[in-house]
């Protein structure tokens, strides 16, 4: 069975391919390798190319050329290529717009030609804007803090839009801040380990109250495998689900971890909070619990500790 993956020198899309490759599909990635981190992407991708059923294209999701690209066989596709980040879409909007919704269109638009029924895509637990509680797949937000969440929404509503029209499934994953080992270096918990790496403060936005379901990779990859196998027998299907751990913890809480499991070595400067931040999120995985019967397990301690002892390997640091 052959599988396409955008976005596969990505963090997630790299650990999704792994997977996959691990068990025996072939792989077609794709990626523009085009990111500020882009020495762990081409790093992720050499990985990815030690493995004979892993095909790698160079593209542009944006150009309108890709919409007609022929690609023969392909059972699947997951779309996980985008611009990240709440923040960066405030200062980079023409980027976001460009990443995020022209190429989600030029994606459909491909399964459309090729003929392709079932897509399964990234969306973000930010659609649910400042939500106190009751993070549960029904609901998305009317007044969202940045383009990034604006982004997602128009993504899960274009999906919608193509299942009824053109009869293309699709699976939305609303993603719960994804950590772990190669992950991606303008989140708080990788971008403070560099920090401290570099020997330089930590910029601590809200005082450190701002509160995220942070969910290591393994649990996530995890989710998406036993989504995909409910559904790949099904003929008809358009849902989304949370993929995230039932917890959240302060970003103070990380913090500690980091001073507990690498060094305290380091200054914390209090900052206010950013506009396009929410100030909490909590995943409510009794949806996704319902299809696949699985729960995340892994929580921020030990995820942290793991990353931490990758982290340590890849900068090559001594204790």
């Amino acid at each position: 069975m052959k599988i396409l993956i955008t976005g596969s020198a990505g963090f997630i899309g790299f650990h999704l391919s792994k997977f996959f490759l691990n068990k025996g599909y072939n792989v077609i990635g794709i990626d523009f390798l085009n990111s500020k981190s882009k020495k762990i992407q081409i790093n992720r991708n050499k990985i990815l190319k030690k493995s004979k059923t892993y095909k790698f294209l160079n593209l542009d999701l944006s150009k309108k050329n890709i919409c007609k690209k022929k690609i023969s066989n392909i059972n699947y596709v997951f779309h996980l290529a985008a611009q990240p980040g709440v923040r960066k879409s405030m200062t980079h909007v023409n980027q976001c717009i460009k990443s995020n919704i022209i190429s989600f269109n030029n994606i459909l638009e491909f399964l459309r030609y090729n003929n392709i029924k079932n897509l399964y895509y990234a969306s973000s637990s930010s659609v649910y804007g400042e939500l106190k509680k009751g993070f549960n797949e029904k609901y998305s937000a009317d007044n969202l803090n940045s383009n990034y969440a604006l982004s997602k929404q128009l993504n899960e509503k274009t999906a919608n839009l193509y299942y009824r029209e053109y009869g293309i499934n699709s699976i939305g994953l609303r993603f719960f801040s994804i950590y772990g080992p190669y992950g991606r270096e303008d989140m708080a918990y990788y971008r403070f380990c560099l920090d401290i790496l570099k020997n330089k403060k930590i910029f601590l936005n809200g005082n450190g109250n701002i509160k995220r379901s942070f969910t290591y990779i393994d649990d996530a990859i995890s989710i998406i495998y036993r989504l995909f196998n409910n559904f790949k027998t099904k003929k008809k299907f358009n849902e989304v689900f949370n993929v995230g751990i039932d917890e959240n913890y302060k970003i103070s809480e990380l913090i500690n971890i980091i001073s507990k499991n690498y060094t305290s070595k380091f200054k914390v400067l209090k900052k206010p909070k950013v506009k396009a931040d929410n100030k909490l999120t909590l995943n409510d995985s009794k949806k996704t619990q319902k299809i696949i019967s699985f729960k995340p397990k892994i929580n921020l301690n030990n995820g942290m500790k793991s990353f931490l002892i990758w982290f340590k390997d890849y900068y090559k640091i001594n204790d």
